[in-house]
């Protein structure tokens, strides 16, 4: 099967720029982590700027709304060790300013469902 590229670095890159909004900054930390994530997935830097550029029009013009989407095609497209990697990286990036944010959980815990990866709650509630 050969593997859609462009499909799986929009994604991931909507994935990291949903969590990276989710509290409404973005550090020079979460951007060092997106730059792991699309060396982890073999992007290359051309392809990966792309992909955060349509990403962010995606986000802007359809926010949370497309997150079902995405992780429907992520679902479909990555192994369940890229799925705990990319969890794992979305994981950093929340917890990156020590706080773990109402939407950052919210996210987290509808893409550790979808993908059944599990879900750890840092925030100090359940």
């Amino acid at each position: 099967m050969v593997r859609d590229d462009e499909s799986i670095t929009e994604a991931v890159s909507y994935l990291f720029i949903a969590m990276s909004a989710a509290d409404s900054m973005i550090l020079k930390e979460e951007v060092n982590i997106a730059e792991k994530l699309a060396s982890d997935f073999d992007i290359s830097q051309t392809l990966w700027r792309k992909g955060l550029d349509q990403a962010l029009i995606t986000f802007i013009n359809e926010g949370w709304d497309h997150l079902p989407e995405v992780i429907e095609t992520l679902s479909r497209l990555l192994t369940f060790e890229e799925k705990e990697e990319l969890v794992n990286d979305l994981y950093a990036i929340a917890l990156i300013d020590d706080v773990f944010h109402p939407q950052e959980v919210k996210m987290l815990r509808q893409v550790c469902e979808a993908w059944g990866v599990d879900f750890q709650d840092y925030s100090g509630s359940t």
